[in-house]
């Protein structure tokens, strides 16, 4: 509403040539415009007038952040590479689709790296920490990361967008997000169903080579999966592994990356229970008619379509969890 008021002023002056009434709307238009793009900047204060408040307002010590701050340019600009910390915690983890060959994930993204630009002040004498409202991480730089093996993903916003912001006095950020991701899997499935697969996940830098950004494991749990129960699979914690996928691309240089290995173990006994068994006892029930009168025709040919129909039967139902 604001901005179409605006746009009225702009074009009554216009129309009838008041250069005065012409002026005052485009101020006003310009500063309405300002409040709605750059929502991250704070209100036009000197940094000496923001000095002057006293620091035990959180939003003023915000205001002190970002009165400078330049979102488009990373820490240590032209310095050392930033690293950044890399922690995941499963919420819950999706059987493997063999015939798409990927899998699902439901995860806290959780990222901490040291801006020097948002140390808080001296005269702070509040906590450690400033939990900050999610719409100031658009206002902060951030690491491009993304996930190299991913097919889809999607960022959850219900009820609002599920991000958690952390500034701390030393300048350290952390943001966890929660996303959902379907991630592709190679499979090798030779000894189906005695198969043990192995899936990736990889964190990788999309823009900023190893000579700006570096991704690193957080030290010690940086994986967190916690009673996770898959229908056809067994995954446990000791067997995640962790690595460096570094690449290089011809043309641009070497981009950071990191990856977590999970190590699925196929439970046989769902096979043993749910396609051993049942086939095991359709061939025995095609041998009882040889144990019947070959003059019994009657009862002989029943018993000789059942185990066809039983067959048919059994594999259109099991059609879900055989292998094509």
């Amino acid at each position: 509403m604001s901005a179409l008021f605006g746009f009225l002023l702009l074009f009554v002056a216009h129309s009838f040539n008041f250069p005065i009434f012409f002026l005052f709307s485009s101020l006003l238009f310009m500063s309405i415009c300002v409040s709605f793009i750059c929502p991250c900047y704070p209100v036009q204060q000197s940094a000496e007038d923001l000095a002057r408040v006293p620091a035990n307002s959180t939003s003023n010590i915000l205001n002190r952040l970002l009165l400078s701050y330049d979102p488009r340019i990373r820490p240590n600009f032209k310095g050392i590479p930033v690293d950044v910390a890399v922690n995941i915690f499963i919420n819950s983890f999706g059987s493997i689709q063999e015939t798409t060959m990927d899998y699902r994930v439901n995860i806290f993204l959780r990222q901490k790296w040291n801006d020097p630009r948002l140390k808080l002040p001296n005269d702070w004498r509040g906590s450690d920490t400033l939990t900050v409202d999610p719409t100031m991480f658009k206002c902060l730089w951030k690491p491009d990361l993304f996930f190299a093996n991913e097919k889809n993903a999607n960022f959850h916003d219900v009820t609002q967008e599920n991000i958690l912001l952390f500034i701390f006095r030393d300048g350290d950020v952390l943001v966890s997000m929660r996303l959902s991701i379907t991630l592709s899997c190679p499979l090798d499935l030779t000894l189906f169903p005695m198969d043990t697969q192995r899936c990736k996940m990889q964190l990788e830098s999309f823009g900023y080579t190893t000579d700006d950004l570096r991704f690193i494991w957080q030290s010690g749990d940086p994986v967190q999966l916690e009673k996770i129960a898959l229908p056809q699979f067994d995954i446990k914690k000791e067997d995640i592994e962790y690595g460096n996928c570094t690449k290089y691309y011809k043309g641009t240089g070497y981009y950071t990356c990191v990856e977590v290995i999970f190590t699925l173990r196929r439970q046989v006994g769902f096979y043993m229970m749910g396609v051993y068994a049942p086939t095991l006892l359709i061939v025995v029930l095609s041998w009882l008619s040889f144990w019947i009168n070959p003059d019994a025709s009657a009862a002989r040919v029943p018993l000789g379509n059942l185990p066809c129909l039983c067959s048919k039967s059994f594999q259109t139902s099991q059609s879900n969890c055989l292998q094509p």
